[in-house]
């Protein structure tokens, strides 16, 4: 998890505070800021503020209000140096539980080809998937003929059963082209050995 940038600095002006303990960081002393919000955000932000800032005064007026400073933007965190790692537990968890309440990604629960299984067809699904990939491992490191004949009569039965060359699980093996070239002769070779056999 990517929390922003972290710097350590000393305090020159005046006595800050920390975002944690609440203590007072003294000028002079070493401490780091923490910014969480920065870039395009940031430039956002300060275009906004200077454009009603700017909205502020009149056509010939003097312009008013505070100056757009070099943090203006930022959202940044100061913390004493011994703070900063129980800040990053803390804010770490606190991200990834927002994340968890407002995920908007991957698949609805209850959609997709398998939502109308039942718990126990699930089971048997996976534990076919699991047995095919382990017979392919079995068929690629096999130079035996009488072994690889009966390897590739297994792994028949079991593409039978979860429904042929064109089931779910056979089209959505993704693998790079190489590895597919290696095990498609590797398949063929194994079939020719259970033809002859």
């Amino acid at each position: 998890m990517i929390i922003g940038l972290l710097h350590l600095s000393k305090k020159s002006h005046r006595a800050g505070r920390c975002a944690l303990c609440k203590g007072t960081i003294d000028v002079g002393d070493l401490h780091n800021i923490v910014y969480t919000v920065y870039g395009k955000a940031q430039q956002r932000i300060r275009e906004v503020r200077q454009l009603s800032e700017a909205g502020k005064r009149g056509q010939y007026e003097e312009p008013t209000g505070r100056v757009i400073g070099r943090r203006e933007g930022l959202q940044y965190v100061r913390l004493h140096v011994v703070c900063l790692t129980n800040w990053q537990l803390a804010y770490g968890v606190q991200v990834s539980e927002w994340r968890r309440t407002h995920r908007k990604g991957g698949r609805p629960k209850g959609t997709g080809m398998l939502a109308e299984l039942s718990e126990d067809e699930k089971l048997v699904r996976r534990r076919l998937v699991r047995r095919r990939a382990d017979l392919l491992r079995r068929i690629l490191n096999e130079t035996e003929r009488r072994k690889l004949a009966s390897l590739y009569r297994i792994l028949l039965d079991v593409d039978g059963k979860l429904g042929g060359e064109k089931s779910m699980v056979v089209g959505m093996i993704r693998r790079s082209r190489e590895s597919l070239k290696v095990l498609n002769m590797k398949l063929t070779e194994a079939a020719r050995a259970y033809r002859d056999a």
